[in-house]
């Protein structure tokens, strides 16, 4: 089993999500973890090689954990967050820079970049 990293503020965020998001994501991130692909989750090509995102949605609320797994020894938590229903479908482009910044920072961190 990986181990997994949390990156930036994402742990903190996390820890902010409602108890029922984190007995979904909890145990999806633990199949992650464990090298499987939970149905919750999604490729993220245009945000960088390997990102991914975890989705689940509670009250009306869309629930987002981005991260990436492609490295032997851990997944990388790079960023959490929650977005209102009223928002769209579409992420919005500051949690994308972050997530693409913080990607880059953990490239630069591994000697990859």
């Amino acid at each position: 089993m990986k181990e997994l990293e949390w990156r930036g503020g994402s742990q903190e965020a996390f820890q902010a999500f409602p108890k029922k998001v984190h007995e979904f994501l909890g145990p999806a991130l633990r199949q992650v973890q464990n090298g499987r692909w939970p149905a919750c989750a999604k490729p993220l090509k245009d945000v960088g090689a390997g990102v991914c995102e975890l989705r689940q949605r509670h009250r009306r609320v869309a629930y987002r954990v981005l991260y990436v797994s492609r490295f032997e020894q851990r997944v990388y938590v790079l960023h959490c967050f929650m977005k209102d229903a009223a928002e769209g479908r579409r992420t919005r482009d500051r949690e994308i820079q972050l997530v693409r910044r913080r990607y880059a920072e953990l490239l630069a961190y591994l000697g990859l970049h």
